[in-house]
């Protein structure tokens, strides 16, 4: 489906792949996911996430950070921080 600014994306990050590749990786706090772009083309490339409280769901994803290959995800309303692997 097509992102619209009712997903309400916010705080993105990026992230060098081993390849060279870059991507942009955006929380979407009303559809409570993460959003990853190409960061050259700005193609969106997947979308991680759904509404939850089990280990890979989220629940406004309020904040990420991105150290090495991984991924750090602040939840408001999970009250938790969760880590994702690249890619």
């Amino acid at each position: 489906t097509a992102l619209t600014p009712a997903d309400n994306l916010d705080s993105p990050a990026s992230w060098s792949a081993p390849d060279g590749s870059r991507w942009l990786i955006a929380t979407a706090k009303a559809t409570h996911a993460l959003v990853v772009f190409d960061g050259d083309s700005g193609k969106r490339l997947r979308v991680v996430g759904g509404k939850g409280k089990a280990l890979g769901k989220l629940d406004r994803p309020n904040g990420i950070s991105v150290v090495d290959d991984l991924v750090f995800v602040v939840e408001r309303d999970n009250r938790r921080v969760q880590v994702f692997s690249l890619p």
